[in-house]
């Protein structure tokens, strides 16, 4: 995958690291709190929190070290963090471990293809 410019892999992993976070209830906080363990015990206590929403909101990117431990915490591959997830279409899709999809979509479609995708989830919920 080709990015214009690093501002994009920024952001594709805030937006990808909010949704899975958000997908398994964690908060940012719970997330720094196992990231980083031991800086909670310094005088920079609120580092590791305030690092979370750094990277959600795409002022910076995790190193790649970090982004694994990440992954390993929320059990997806590290690769996945930093993907552009939006198709062409506007189809946004994240595999969950339990192996259901987080789905979301931005799109202007036909209506038939509305009621196809409503009939769907309604079957799938019940």
């Amino acid at each position: 995958m080709i990015y214009d410019t690093r501002h994009d892999v920024r952001k594709h992993f805030g937006r990808n690291l909010a949704i899975l976070l958000h997908s398994r209830g964690m908060s940012q906080s719970d997330l720094a709190r196992a990231l980083f363990k031991r800086k909670q015990k310094t005088r920079y206590r609120y580092f590791g929190a305030q690092q979370v929403n750094h990277w959600i909101n795409g002022r910076c990117l995790a190193k790649p070290e970090t982004r694994e431990k990440i992954a390993r915490i929320l059990g997806v591959k590290a690769d996945d963090l930093i993907q552009e997830t939006l198709s062409p279409k506007g189809v946004h899709a994240v595999l969950l471990p339990n192996g259901k999809w987080h789905l979301r979509v931005d799109a202007i479609v036909p209506g038939e293809i509305v009621t196809r995708v409503k009939i769907a989830l309604r079957s799938e919920r019940q």
